[in-house]
């Protein structure tokens, strides 16, 4: 099962950190059948009304996490991502009853009833106010109205996220009547997160404002239109400014953030999130002696030692997340349009002459697809490409697409 740390009673399979995960993993290795079994374990600890737990199989904590929005979707993100990383729709329908079941109850509960409103992990370990583990979302035993909010927000977000994942999964099948219905349900998860999460000009609600997390997620989907988007973006970068350009996201956020700035055209600020040595940041744990990575991006410091060591997992992969916008930004290495790599692929990096080069493979049925881009002296980015026999690609640069045949490839990226 994928598993955190060996070295306490925490060796469980964390269902959101799998999900956030899923794309990377799929960079390093085929683990296609090992998220398959995953989602048995899943299944099999599916609760009666349809909520997945958030470990897998049932550990430690008995069946800990049901109802807890990043975790339980996990259910459907996970065949989700394993079907567009390789084309093969197979984990879909063999867990196609489990995944539609817990639809079900997300469709009735939103997040926003029952247990789920008793506890959330929420944006797991963020330097926001509204965490949970540091307990900012109590004010002592009662939850802060700002925080149930807040987890009201993200679940109805991730209510939208299901549906449009099993709308498409459902078109996938065959089942087009159910897939209707699915992205009809979409649409009602926008409505009610419009009407009760935006404010009458559209913008988030001013106490989400102060946050990157929820700018992230507006973002992503699509919550904010026209002038708010725009509003939501500076907000979400002034954010960061305003933070010595460090992100403040946890395991949920951090998932979407590289992802949403690429989006709107603001790779450079994603950049500099990757090349940041401050805390919190990824070479920051580095500069402190990570070679893994670690729940807390300061579990161990030079200066002062180990961190709270009633939770501080040194092998805890959620933040290496990120490793999917490597391989898909910087090296511009995507699937293509009906999953996979095999037959069709996207290419279209994303230089930045502060790093230098990067060099890329990914290893499909045909061969091996490279993709490597270097700055010279002269400031020229020369990028070279592979795509293997057998293998077509839409290569994008320089503001144009066109298809590519197979062979070897040398382009300048201006």
């Amino acid at each position: 099962m994928p598993t955190d740390c060996p070295q306490r009673n925490e060796r469980q399979g964390w269902t959101a950190d799998t999900q956030v995960f899923a794309p990377a993993a799929f960079r390093n290795a085929d683990v296609y059948a090992f998220l398959d079994k995953y989602m048995r374990d899943m299944a099999d600890t599916q609760r009666a009304n349809g909520s997945f737990t958030g470990v897998a199989p049932v550990g430690t904590y008995g069946d800990a996490g049901a109802e807890r929005f990043g975790w339980s979707d996990a259910g459907v993100i996970i065949p989700y991502v394993a079907w567009r990383m390789t084309g093969d729709d197979a984990i879909i329908r063999r867990h196609w009853a489990a995944m539609k079941k817990f639809f079900e109850f997300v469709k009735t509960n939103r997040y926003a009833a029952g247990d789920a409103l008793n506890y959330q992990w929420a944006d797991w370990l963020s330097y926001e106010k509204y965490e949970s583990h540091s307990r900012q979302a109590w004010d002592g035993k009662k939850i802060k109205p700002g925080a149930a909010a807040y987890w009201k927000y993200l679940g109805g977000c991730y209510w939208l996220y299901d549906a449009k994942l099993m709308g498409e999964m459902a078109r996938q099948l065959g089942e087009d009547d159910y897939a209707d219905d699915c992205f009809d349900s979409a649409d009602a998860a926008q409505d009610y997160l419009r009407a009760n999460f935006l404010e009458k000009d559209g913008r988030l609600l001013k106490d989400l404002r102060g946050m990157q997390t929820p700018a992230v997620f507006a973002l992503k989907f699509e919550l904010v239109e026209d002038a708010a988007r725009d509003a939501a973006l500076a907000d979400l970068k002034k954010n960061i400014a305003d933070h010595g350009g460090c992100l403040q996201t946890g395991f949920l956020g951090t998932s979407f953030l590289m992802q949403v700035l690429t989006e709107a055209e603001e790779t450079e600020i994603a950049y500099s999130l990757l090349l940041q040595r401050k805390n919190p940041s990824w070479l920051y744990s580095v500069d402190q002696g990570a070679t893994t990575v670690w729940e807390r991006w300061n579990s161990y410091r030079r200066d002062t030692g180990f961190g709270d060591v009633a939770m501080n997992s040194f092998n805890h992969y959620a933040y290496g997340a990120v490793l999917d916008w490597m391989y898909g930004t910087m090296a511009g290495i995507q699937p293509g349009p009906k999953g996979g790599f095999d037959e069709m692929v996207e290419l279209a990096p994303v230089p930045d002459p502060r790093l230098g080069f990067v060099e890329a493979t990914y290893r499909n049925k045909n061969g091996v697809i490279k993709s490597a881009w270097r700055y010279g002296k002269d400031g020229r980015c020369i990028w070279t490409f592979s795509i293997p026999e057998g293998t077509r690609a839409t290569v994008c640069v320089n503001g144009m697409c066109r298809p590519y045949k197979s062979g070897d490839w040398e382009l300048e990226i201006k």
